[in-house]
């Protein structure tokens, strides 16, 4: 048996909704669920918590307009593909809304059971495409943190983010303490192990809007979003190098490791570069080696 598929509708006409509804749940080979929101806030919630396969909205909702919220949608879920349901077959806004991550468009004309699953179809398999690009393009293969590259396009839009809320930036610079001795030890399989186990606690200390990555080797960086100072940043390394246990079992054997991190706090008014609070972070992170504050891993 097919197994139901829910498709979230935005949608604040109530005859345009109650249409596309039945033939997406009645008339369709394929079954479908779906939930509505007549509001773009409503359904970025419903986007930030729940699954579902695509996302139809119309480009003219009560509080958004145009490709705004085109944008909108496609940011509060990257990984849902989008399909745009308009009443004016535009070819310029068309090609427009695919720029700005739309994965299809159908004019409300053009609706009947075998178009709507037909686009679902086809914006699905073009997303999960998009989606694995991406992946290896801006992920790290080993640990599934983001790479470097991910790191640098988000850095922008964490200092507008931060700047709105009239916050601050941290940036933390994580290092393994004598990771070279691990791979000569035990081995490079062990030393993979020891990273993903590293990379696995540095995600579960901080919140889900913070990013973690691996910009190569042991090294890490992770961006806290909307500080308040840096005694803020200064807590969560606090809490990363001294109430964390680094220790796994690799190959039979309890390896524990030690970690050295610098911190550094940016101001968003000052758009700094992201190269230049890393080397501030990162001479933090050595004075700490040099006084011999690296964190001890409980035995």
């Amino acid at each position: 048996m097919t197994r139901t598929q829910n498709v979230l509708l935005v949608e604040n006409d109530d005859f345009d909704a109650a249409i596309t509804r039945e033939l997406l749940e009645k008339c369709c080979r394929q079954p479908f669920s779906v939930q509505r929101c007549k509001l773009l806030s409503e359904a970025c919630k419903e986007l930030s918590r729940g699954e579902f396969v695509a996302v139809l909205t119309d480009m003219n909702l009560p509080d958004s307009s145009g490709l705004d919220t085109v944008r909108e949608i496609h940011q509060a879920n990257p990984e849902t593909p989008v399909i745009v349901l308009t009443g004016t077959d535009d070819t310029n806004i068309a090609v427009a809304a695919l720029g700005i991550g739309a994965q299809d468009y159908l004019p409300k004309t053009a609706l009947d059971s075998r178009a709507l699953e037909r686009v679902i179809q086809y914006a699905v398999s073009r997303k999960k495409k998009e989606n694995d690009l991406t992946t290896k393009a801006y992920y790290d293969s080993l640990t599934g943190l983001g790479n470097r590259a991910l790191l640098y396009e988000r850095w922008r839009r964490g200092l507008s983010r931060s700047l709105r809320a009239a916050r601050q930036v941290g940036v933390l610079v994580v290092d393994v303490d004598n990771f070279k001795s691990v791979n000569d030890t035990h081995g490079h399989e062990a030393g993979d192990l020891l990273l993903m186990h590293l990379s696995a606690r540095l995600k579960a200390c901080v919140r889900d809007t913070d990013i973690v990555a691996r910009l190569g080797g042991d090294e890490f960086v992770i961006v806290l979003e909307n500080v308040r100072s840096k005694k803020e940043v200064d807590g969560v390394r606090d809490k990363l190098m001294h109430n964390v246990s680094y220790a796994l079992a690799a190959n039979g054997k309890k390896i524990s490791y030690t970690v050295s991190i610098g911190s550094a706090v940016v101001d968003p008014q000052a758009e700094e570069d992201l190269l230049l609070a890393m080397r501030a972070a990162d001479a933090e992170m050595y004075e700490y080696k040099a006084h011999g504050k690296a964190k001890t891993a409980a035995e």
